[in-house]
C-alpha cells in the first residue's frame, strides 16, 4: 500500500524533535562525508539561504531508497544505471533539491502568512521527542539512530518544526478567512478528471511469501476467509469490520480517502472497492500485496481540499529560484553516497 502525496513526507519522515546541542558543530556524519561544513550554506531557495545538512539529508535519504530498491530486486546497486532513463545519480541529485526546495518554501509560506510555531506547538513536539525516546528504550539509543542518518538533536528538531508549519498551513487552506484558502472553484477545477475513493481496508499480507509455499499462501487466504466470515455473520457487521482492521491488520495504515490509481491500494484492490455502495464491505480480493477486505466509506471533502493545497505547494516550490552553489555542483553522489556508509559502518 502506498499514499501517493508527496507533500505528506512532512508529516511522515520525522517525528524527529529536541531541544539541545547540533552535530554541527562536532562535524556530523553528512559533514564528514561530504568535507562540507553543516551549516555552511550549500544553496539558496528563492533567496532562502538552506544550510548543507538539509540538502544532504535529503540526498542521504533518497540514495537510501535507491539501494533499497535495488538490493529488493536483487541488483547490485551502480550509479551508471538509470531510472526512467536517468541516470541515479542525477535522479538522486533531482529529488534531493525537490525535497530540499519543499521545505524551504514550507518556512517562506509560513513567514508570508504569519504562521508562527505558538507555545502549545513547542510543547507537543517535546511530547514527540518522548514518545521517539521511549520507543528506542533510551535518548541515548535514539540519538544513535538519529546520527545514522546524519541528523544531530538541532537538525531534528528543525525538521520536525518544518512538519509542524505545514500541518498549520494546511489548516489555513480550509480557513475562507486566510489567503491560503482553497475556494470551490479551485477545489472544482482540481477534482475535474480525478476520480476519489475512501475505504477501510484488512490485509492478510503474503510479502515475503515465496510462490511456491503454497501451504502458508492457503493458510493466509484462509486466514482472510475466517475474517470475512465474522463480519459476515456479525450483527452489525461494518462495526466488526472496524474492530477486526483494528486487531487482526497487516496493513501499515488505513486508506482513507484517496485518488483513484494514485497507488494507495493494488489494482485489484481498488476495482473492487469501486464496483462496492459506501457502507458495503468485499468477499477476500486477492492482490500481489495479499489478500485484502474493504470497506467502501464516504469521500472526505477535507482530505481532497489538502490534496490541492499540496498540489499547489509543489507547483510553488518547484517553481522556485533555486540557485546552487559551487560546491553543490561539484559534489559527487556516488562519492559521497560511499562516504556515508563507510561512515554508519564505523559509528
Amino acid at each position: 500500500m502506498k499514499r501517493c502525496v508527496p507533500v505528506l513526507c512532512l508529516c511522515l519522515v520525522l517525528l524527529l524533535s529536541a531541544c539541545g546541542t547540533s552535530a554541527s558543530g562536532e562535524g556530523g556524519l553528512l559533514s564528514r562525508a561530504s568535507g562540507i561544513a553543516d551549516d555552511e550554506v550549500l544553496l539558496t531557495v528563492d533567496g532562502r539561504e538552506v544550510p548543507a545538512w538539509r540538502y544532504l539529508y535529503w540526498l542521504t535519504s533518497v540514495c537510501d531508497q535507491i539501494r533499497t530498491a535495488w538490493n529488493e530486486s536483487g541488483r547490485t546497486l551502480d550509479w551508471q544505471q538509470t531510472l526512467s532513463g536517468e541516470p541515479l545519480a542525477d535522479y538522486a541529485r533531482r529529488k534531493a533539491l525537490e525535497n530540499t526546495a519543499l521545505y524551504a518554501t514550507v518556512e517562506t509560506l509560513a513567514e508570508d502568512n504569519g504562521v508562527t510555531l505558538s507555545e502549545e506547538d513547542q510543547v507537543q513536539l517535546d511530547a514527540e521527542w518522548q514518545e521517539k525516546v521511549t520507543e528506542y528504550g533510551s535518548e541515548e539509543a535514539y540519538l544513535e539512530a538519529l546520527a545514522r542518518m546524519g541528523l544531530g538533536k538541532e537538525e531534528a528538531r528543525a525538521l520536525s518544526e518544518d512538519a509542524c508549519l505545514y500541518r498549520k498551513l494546511l489548516t489555513l487552506a480550509a480557513d475562507p478567512a486566510s489567503a491560503l484558502y482553497v475556494t470551490e472553484e479551485a477545489l472544482t477545477e482540481f477534482t475535474a478528471g480525478r476520480e476519489y475513493l475512501a475505504a477501510s481496508c484488512i490485509l492478510v499480507s503474503t510479502e515475503g511469501v515465496a510462490a511456491e509455499d503454497t501451504e502458508t499462501l492457503a493458510a493466509q487466504k484462509s486466514r482472510a476467509e475466517t475474517l470475512f466470515s465474522q463480519i459476515n455473520s456479525a450483527a452489525d457487521g461494518a462495526a466488526a469490520f472496524a474492530q477486526l482492521a483494528q486487531t487482526e491488520n497487516d496493513a501499515p495504515a488505513q486508506p482513507g480517502t484517496f485518488a483513484a490509481g494514485d497507488g494507495t491500494l493494488p489494482r485489484a484492490a481498488e476495482e473492487a472497492l469501486r464496483a462496492l455502495e459506501v457502507g458495503q464491505w468485499s468477499g477476500v480480493v486477492e492482490t500481489e500485496e495479499g489478500y485484502y477486505l474493504l470497506l467502501r466509506q464516504e469521500v472526505d471533502d477535507a482530505a481532497i481540499r489538502a490534496d490541492c493545497f499540496d498540489s499547489r505547494l509543489l507547483t510553488v516550490a518547484g517553481e522556485a529560484d533555486t540557485e546552487p552553489g559551487a560546491k553543490l555542483e561539484t559534489l559527487s553522489v556516488p562519492a559521497f553516497y560511499d562516504a556515508v556508509c563507510r561512515e554508519r559502518e564505523a559509528l
